[in-house]
């Protein structure tokens, strides 16, 4: 990687300006001979500041006002949806990692993240949302958050047991909003708990493939667990209405927990009964298998006394329920719940369900689906969020979509922001207020003048996933695509142009790139030469580019490593440096108007000498005339 790029670090979810997340610098006492003028790497009290952010996945999603809020990668984003047709992104805030819960309260959102905590943000400047508090935890997600009073329930869980536990309803003290604190935590009885909603003194508490747990919080000082409602299926999400919980089920192939009642919902004061309301299905036939298949349903509880919640109805769904919402009753309009569904793959290769449906809630006991929508092409339902006529779901990659409810017997989709929503960005390199990335078989390029907002210039598809990237030099930007180098002209940002190609048959598959000179070190791991099992594994190594003329490429050679391929190199003044997961290589090359020669390796170390903490993702280098400093993301 050059100087000039950014790792595959970025690989996480979005794409960040963010050049380096983890290192270990090693001091290479060989690099001391390095011929080259630039500054001492040698600086400390460095600080990156993340000052802007494009694409992610959209999760989470909450309406305010005429804007929906929604957890897109790393940042929460405000997007204006007053013109339904063409939503917009008008600001946004970066968070520290993924966004997995959010709700919105008058002028603030209070949004979980991924292995931090809960931030609360100030939504007053949509252009310019702001961080004003955090409250700081270790768990790994925090899954829902309900606010009552100055009081935020927060669903969460770990993905190790720990001391903790791994389920727990945390309660925080959420005023002042500056100054977040726990007031209580509770384990629960599950491995996850991804779902919350309170009713009264009693939060309800989807525990997955625990089924429901029934939290007594009329001391919130000291909650505790007053029932359970085991579940065959796994529960990922609750909605409360009119005092009847609405509990969806199942949908995913699980194993049945031996610990919990061996068909369908059950618990202490629970009605048992033997048909579906709606289908006439016998309840009790959907999971008489031991491998239970894990039909996704949705049953209605009347909650009317919390601790002895009560089954009134129940039907079997041609899909998976990812996330549900009650739309409050206004005007004309009863309440209605409105859930996003997934299809649900069959084993014969079929699918049926995937739509966006409105059940209407005028009998709670006795709800009646009055519509549905299927959702644009590609967009598998993860999130939604409804208002006055209005629901906005996420899909992940799949983007933002926009649906009208006004009409329940006709809901429509009417509106989606497609992205760009880069799944997994590879590789980056900055350029004269342009930002060039990679990801999948993308390359991307951004206006960056303005960091606090990114403008997409082009997006260049390509014939094979990229991810390596260095450059651009003299408007020449160098691109590893599997098993090719592109050479791609970029001085006309508006227009890029490929100008030529190298690759062969016994190339393999490229990680990493350096330019230096007329010459392109390409770090290669092994790759099957038809991807079939049974062939030859080729490549892998460095191999060495004469790009003199970029219009036509010329390979000089590939020097082989003991053991077998590289996964990352840079280069700097005559000296390169190459790193596979287990051993650092520092190269000596001439890189003249007419280089010929192979670089000569002058050391190697195994990385168990230099303190190894796992295997080389990605690789830099710096060197002065005295010293020299490699970087390794591990």
């Amino acid at each position: 990687m050059t100087s000039g790029s950014c790792s595959p670090v970025l690989r996480a979810v979005g794409l960040c300006l963010l050049g380096l997340t983890t290192a270990l610098a090693t001091m290479l006492p060989s690099l001391g001979a390095a011929s080259a003028d630039g500054p001492d790497a040698r600086a400390s009290g460095v600080t990156f500041t993340v000052v802007g952010h494009h694409g992610g996945a959209a999760g989470p999603v909450a309406l305010s006002g005429k804007y929906a809020v929604v957890g897109l990668g790393h940042s929460l984003s405000m997007i204006d949806v007053s013109a339904p047709a063409a939503p917009k992104r008008v600001g946004y805030v970066v968070l520290p990692d993924a966004v997995e819960s959010l709700t919105v309260r008058e002028r603030y959102a209070f949004a979980g993240v991924a292995g931090y905590g809960v931030y609360i943000v100030d939504l007053s400047e949509p252009v310019r949302p702001r961080v004003v508090g955090r409250w700081a935890d270790g768990r790994d997600h925090f899954t829902d958050i309900e606010l009552r009073g100055s009081l935020a329930y927060v669903s969460a869980w770990s993905e190790s047991s720990t001391a903790r536990g791994r389920a727990a309803l945390l309660v925080l003290g959420v005023s002042p909003v500056t100054k977040p604190g726990m007031v209580s935590a509770l384990r629960l009885p599950g491995r996850t708990a991804d779902d919350v909603d309170l009713q009264g003194d009693h939060a309800f508490v989807a525990l997955g493939d625990g089924g429901l747990a029934v939290v007594d919080i009329g001391d919130p000082i000291s909650p505790y667990v007053g029932g359970r409602v085991g579940a065959q299926g796994y529960v990922p999400a609750l909605a409360l209405a009119n005092e009847h919980l609405y509990v969806a089920e199942g949908g995913t192939p699980r194993l049945p927990d031996p610990r919990l009642p061996a068909r369908g919902l059950s618990a202490r004061g629970l009605s048992a009964r033997g048909r579906s309301a709606t289908t006439g299905l016998d309840r009790a036939s959907l999971f008489e298998s031991p491998a239970v298949s894990d039909p996704p349903t949705l049953t209605a509880l009347d909650v009317s006394s919390p601790a002895r919640p009560v089954e009134v109805w129940f039907e079997q769904l041609a899909g998976r329920t990812a996330d549900m919402v009650v739309a409050a009753a206004s005007g004309q309009q009863q309440a209605r719940l409105v859930v996003a569904e997934q299809p649900l793959l069959h084993d014969d290769g079929s699918s049926t369900g995937g739509a966006l449906r409105l059940y209407d809630l005028t009998d709670p006991a006795r709800p009646e689906e009055s519509g549905a929508a299927v959702p644009p092409a590609a967009a598998l339902l993860e999130r939604v969020a409804a208002g006055e006529g209005m629901a906005v779901t996420t899909a992940g990659l799949g983007g933002l979509s926009l649906f009208d409810i006004a009409d329940a017997e006709d809901p429509a989709p009417v509106g989606a922001l497609p992205g760009p929503f880069i799944p997994a960005a590879c590789d980056a390199a900055l350029s004269e207020g342009v930002l060039l990335a990679t990801w999948s078989g993308h390359l991307l390029a951004l206006d960056v003048a303005h960091r606090e907002w990114m403008r997409p210039i082009f997006d260049l598809e390509l014939e094979a996933d990229a991810c390596a990237i260095a450059g651009p030099h003299d408007g020449t930007l160098y691109v590893a695509a599997g098993s090719t180098l592109l050479i791609v002209d970029v001085s006309d940002e508006a227009a890029p142009t490929e100008l030529g190609r190298a690759t062969g048959p016994e190339w393999g598959t490229i990680t990493d790139i350096a330019a230096a000179g007329g010459l392109v070190l390409l770090a290669e791991v092994p790759r099957r030469a038809l991807e079939q099992d049974h062939e030859p594994l080729v490549g892998g190594g460095l191999r060495v580019v004469d790009v003199a003329d970029p219009t036509q490429p010329r390979e000089i050679g590939l020097l082989d490593v003991p053991e077998g391929g590289l996964e990352g190199v840079s280069a700097y003044g005559s000296r390169a440096v190459a790193a596979s997961e287990s051993v650092v290589h520092l190269y000596s090359f001439t890189s003249g108007p007419e280089p010929s020669a192979l670089p000569v390796e002058i050391a190697s170390r195994p990385l168990a000498q230099l303190d190894r903490r796992g295997p080389v993702r990605a690789i830099a280098m710096q060197a002065s005339r005295t010293s020299g400093v490699v970087l390794l993301a591990r």
